[in-house]
């Protein structure tokens, strides 16, 4: 047995025990939900679930990480005193209803100012500025109903038709620790859904003015979980005052009108390699011949505040070659034959985001009208690759000290990776053989304990719709000569696949606010003999689909901390860089 295995004795178990372990665990994931962050240019850890092997509260993934060296504070720690039974699980959205400028949340319990802060609420709207995309915050005040049922946000603005409303804030979970009677109390992002504004405009049928029940336009695919809860996206007819004159139509007799849309309006989960979007009218007959073959006449763009750029599609006369991806933006075709308009996009669309159609089309009876029209995207598939690995493990007396001396001062370090989504478990190595060798404490290593990957080591690919939460885990080791890294991959693959079956329990019902996701294992300790090799640490985190689509917007790299949390010990830093897969088409608008 080597001196550093005496150093850092390993707490073994069977495998029998692991998925005891597990199984209790997936039955207290079952009940949470998923998470938000705030966009950083650099985290220290995403959704950081704590060390594997160490009691932890599974279910509390912080709002906001941490930077290494220090402890994630806990908030706050009441007095000693009766127990008191908090709310476990979050409110649900039953229902929203919007008019004026209000929007009105309803839950499905009674909800209390201590869970649901009102100084964190905001509604964000983003909207087309050209080229470009404006994202702004309209809530102007906030307040819980006296019952707590339900929660009124009151905008800077009227309810603006063609606007897609996101109305977010925070969660807080507490609860009581047995035996002290202590309170710790954890913070989450929360989302309440999107409210989506359509004008009540008069149509004009056989020169008659009717009214357009825009609200009952909604697609029954889309409320196919409506006992559950209300839909995550609702859609709310305004009343804008519009003068009758600019309704009217310059001539003809007034029948012009949009038949059907491919997608169907307001559709979900349409898939991301969607090739056409075509437009079909009746009532009279497309005048192509007027409709210039450019944005002005259609337009197709993503309009979500958590992307940093959209993607703005539309007819270029000046870039037509797709293969030319810096400019070529799609192509549009007017066909009289068929009374339609045909749009083939330039690329792959973001996943779950939503898209609007915008239409201004002429008919040879002499009527104009403007038409706008949504539809939903699936989810995307994920890939999470490794950039590089950086040793901040000690400080003189580190992995190969001949323990007299400290002559021998650095590390042989290798990661295991175990990361699974909804039943889709994956294990991964870093490197993929051997070990980072002689690996000094980064200050004092020629190139500051850093190893980088040519090219990026792939720990996670899926093509497949992500479900609601990615969940990973990282083991680091010193290798020495009795190494047997397989059977490290061996308890990986099995913390995977525990982690993968945890997470399937926890999808929630659409309109569920989201709240911290368990992990689900942070009490098993990996069942690795203690002359194999050194553990210089573990770690873990979620990505979730509210912690920056899960982790696909976050500039830069994400830095997971990988740490056995004892004295003068710094973590193995492991770098990661997360992308929707496969990649979305690139030519976008960026917010201003």
């Amino acid at each position: 047995m080597s001196i550093k295995s005496l150093r850092f004795p390993l707490v073994t178990t069977s495998f029998a025990t692991l998925a005891l372990l597990a199984a209790a665990c997936a039955t207290e994931a079952s009940d949470t939900q998923t998470g938000d962050g705030d966009t950083a240019s650099t985290t220290e850890a995403l959704g950081n679930t704590g060390a594997l092997g160490a009691v932890a509260d599974d279910s509390f993934a912080p709002i906001k990480p941490a930077p290494v060296g220090t402890l994630t504070p806990i908030d706050p720690i009441g007095p000693i005193g009766p127990s008191v039974q908090y709310p476990q699980t979050p409110p649900r959205v039953m229902s929203r209803s919007a008019t004026g400028s209000s929007i009105v949340v309803n839950f499905d319990r009674v909800v209390t100012p201590v869970e649901l802060p009102i100084a964190a609420l905001h509604v964000d709207v983003l909207r087309r500025n050209g080229t470009t995309f404006d994202k702004l915050n309209v809530l102007a005040s906030a307040s819980l109903a006296p019952n707590g049922r339900s929660l009124t946000m009151n905008l800077t603005e009227p309810l603006k038709s063609s606007t897609a409303y996101y109305t977010r804030g925070n969660w807080k979970r507490c609860r009581t620790i047995p035996i002290i009677n202590a309170t710790t109390c954890k913070t989450f992002r929360a989302e309440f859904g999107e409210v989506i504004a359509s004008r009540t405009r008069p149509a004009i049928v056989n020169g008659i003015f009717a009214t357009e029940l825009t609200a009952a336009t909604a697609s029954p695919i889309f409320f196919k979980a409506a006992n559950v809860g209300a839909p995550r996206v609702e859609k709310v007819a305004v009343d804008e005052p519009v003068a009758l004159a600019a309704l009217a139509p310059a001539a003809g007799p007034g029948t012009f009108r949009v038949k059907s849309m491919t997608p169907i309006e307001f559709s979900q989960e349409n898939t991301r390699d969607l090739r056409t979007v075509i437009v079909e009218f009746e009532g009279g007959t497309l005048d192509c011949a007027n409709m210039p073959l450019a944005q002005s006449t259609f337009q197709l763009y993503s309009r979500s505040p958590d992307i940093a750029t959209q993607q703005l599609m539309f007819h270029d006369p000046q870039a037509q070659d797709p293969s030319n991806n810096f400019a070529y933006r799609g192509n549009l075709r007017c066909q009289e034959a068929d009374n339609r308009l045909v749009f083939t996009t330039p690329g792959r669309l973001f996943g779950d985001v939503q898209y609007l159609v915008e239409v201004n089309a002429k008919s040879k009876q002499g009527d104009s009208i403007h038409v706008e029209k949504d539809f939903y995207t699936e989810r995307p598939g994920l890939r999470v690759s490794a950039t590089r690995v950086e040793n901040d493990y000690g400080t003189h007396d580190t992995c190969d000290s001949d323990g007299f001396f400290g002559s021998d001062n650095y590390c042989d370090i290798y990661v295991t990776s175990a990361i699974a989504g909804a039943n889709d478990p994956q294990t991964g190595r870093i490197p993929e053989s051997g070990d980072f060798g002689g690996m000094h404490y980064f200050p004092t290593d020629p190139t500051g304990g850093v190893r980088y990957m040519n090219p990026f080591k792939v720990l996670f690919v899926s093509d497949k719709p992500t479900g609601v939460a990615l969940d990973a885990k990282f083991l680091a080791y010193d290798a020495d000569s009795t190494t047997a890294w397989k059977k490290v991959l061996a308890v990986a693959g099995t913390i995977a696949t525990s982690a993968g079956a945890a997470i399937a329990t926890f999808e929630p019902p659409i309109g569920a606010i989201t709240a911290g996701v368990g992990a689900g294992l942070t009490t098993i300790s990996e069942a690795i003999p203690t002359n194999e090799d050194d553990k210089l640490g573990v770690g873990g985190f979620q990505f979730t689909r509210e912690d920056n689509r899960w982790g696909t917007t976050y500039p830069g790299e994400i830095v997971v901390p990988i740490t056995n949390n004892a004295p003068n010990r710094g973590p193995v830093k492991v770098f990661l860089l997360v992308e929707e897969f496969p990649h979305p088409w690139h030519l976008s608008g960026p917010i201003l």
